[in-house]
């Protein structure tokens, strides 16, 4: 069995390399809430997404919404 975790530790430090670079990218905010969540890190996940939804206008936010599935199902 293989595990990812190598995999979303470069992650990380690509989209926070990416964000020294440029902190006002959107797109980089959302991917790294992405691989901070998919290890558990859900506050920082949470700060991520609220920053790139500060910083995209609402058209770009609904894109990059629209192909996420969620994970688990949600019963009312």
């Amino acid at each position: 069995m293989t595990s990812d975790k190598g995999d979303v530790d470069h992650a990380i430090a690509e989209f926070l390399s990416a964000l020294a670079t440029n902190p006002h990218n959107a797109l980089a905010h959302y991917n790294l809430g992405i691989a901070y969540g998919s290890k558990g890190l859900y506050e920082k996940a949470f700060q991520e997404m609220k920053m790139a939804k500060a910083l995209s206008s609402k058209g770009k936010w609904n894109l990059m919404l629209r192909d996420m599935k969620p994970r688990t199902k949600v019963y009312p």
